[in-house]
């Protein structure tokens, strides 16, 4: 990702926030190709992997999923240095 050094904060945002967004839908997509019997998203499965509440065997059960997915589709996101204006 580039930006101009005049960018605002909230359009910068935005734009990441999009494209964090965009990741989501194809992780969502892929894990409800691959996983058809799972009652929840990526996203929802990611956050309740996150949980401290959630027990040890069900985050043993979701991780290799998770792994799966995310090996499909790692979200790399890299920021240039910003481009001076003129």
């Amino acid at each position: 990702m580039k930006n101009d050094r005049e960018t605002s904060y909230k359009i910068y945002i935005a734009v990441q926030n999009e494209l964090v967004a965009a990741y989501n839908d194809l992780r969502d997509r892929e894990f409800n190709r691959l996983f058809p019997n799972e009652s929840m998203s990526f996203v929802e499965a990611n956050k309740k992997y996150s949980d401290p509440r959630t027990s040890s065997d069900e985050k043993e059960r979701l991780k290799p999923k998770l792994d799966e997915v995310k090996l499909m589709f790692p979200q790399k996101l890299s920021e240039a240095e910003p481009s001076k204006t003129n």
